[in-house]
């Protein structure tokens, strides 16, 4: 019973440290945003500001005018590309685990291969694609394009 339980308790303690490690530098990173521009350099590094501040804030909406219309941009176009991919991805993930379709196994396995295809390996089409097609590929890239495959094995399973 206590191995079991010192057993678990290394397992808590293990996420514990992944997640202090993983959220330290976003963490660190939000704080400083929140120092005084000369705070931001002091050595030792300080998690909690001494002052808390908004004058960063302030300098980017000053300097870059349309600083706000870029982030209401991201978000719309982050918004769409998830609710377009869990769209298409549900669809094609029920037509894998419930329909029975001639070459069901070799589109499977052929999405599965696409899987094992590195992201570094298609930066340069993808870049290529965003540059010279028109709005239609680069959405429906976007919708069914690399985030697919991942989506789809979560539906199948």
């Amino acid at each position: 019973m206590w191995k079991k339980r010192l057993h678990k308790g290394f397992i808590y303690l293990l996420v514990l440290v992944i997640t202090v490690i993983t959220f330290g530098p976003f963490l660190f990173t939000l704080s400083t945003s929140f120092k005084p521009p000369a705070d931001a350099f002091e050595w030792p590094p300080r998690l909690i500001p001494r002052r808390v501040t908004l004058e960063n804030y302030q300098a980017v909406f000053r300097i870059t005018p349309y600083f706000s219309r870029w982030v209401i941009n991201s978000i719309i176009i982050a918004g769409c590309v998830v609710v377009g991919r869990l769209f298409a991805c549900s669809l094609a993930g029920y037509a894998f685990a419930r329909l029975d379709f001639p070459g069901k196994e070799l589109l499977f396995v052929i999405m599965l291969g696409s899987m094992m295809i590195p992201g570094q390996v298609l930066m340069v089409p993808h870049y290529l694609i965003n540059l010279y097609g028109n709005k239609s590929v680069r959405v429906s890239q976007r919708l069914s394009g690399q985030g697919l495959s991942p989506m789809l094995v979560l539906e199948v399973h």
